[in-house]
């Protein structure tokens, strides 16, 4: 009777402590897992712009419907998409010529991009550039 008592608190304990740990290991490798298909979904809607924006009578409003078509296709609101150089300084794809280099950038927020609970995720945004040379 004593070893069966004392089996059920060998049990509990071993409860109190698993539990939490395969909680933890559950919910972040879910967490990670949206954390990089909404990276990767960033990458190739940069990827997506950048192709249309390298073609020689590429058009901005072109480009920017289409990363936005990639976006909207997997659920994901942007806040931002900017062209521009290396600096960071905008430029207008009509202004580029062959050789010129410069890049496309995606900002989104995280928590209107990933599903709740946000456990571990702690920057509020997401950013992906792709750099290109116009064609």
């Amino acid at each position: 009777m004593v070893h069966a008592i004392r089996r059920r608190g060998t049990a509990t304990t071993e409860l109190v402590f698993c539990v939490p740990l395969l909680f933890t290991l559950i919910f972040g490798s879910i967490e990670a897992c949206n954390a990089i298909t909404l990276r990767q979904t960033l990458t190739v809607a940069a990827y997506e712009g950048m192709l249309q924006a390298t073609a020689r009578d590429a058009e901005e409003s072109n480009v920017l419907q289409r990363v936005q078509d990639m976006l909207s296709a997997r659920n994901v609101s942007a806040q931002s998409i900017h062209i521009g150089d290396d600096a960071g300084n905008t430029v207008a794809i009509a202004d580029l010529e062959h050789g010129d280099i410069f890049q496309i950038s995606i900002t989104v927020v995280v928590a209107a991009n990933i599903p709740p609970p946000r456990l571990f995720y702690l920057s509020p945004t997401m950013s992906v550039s792709v750099v290109g040379q116009k064609q």
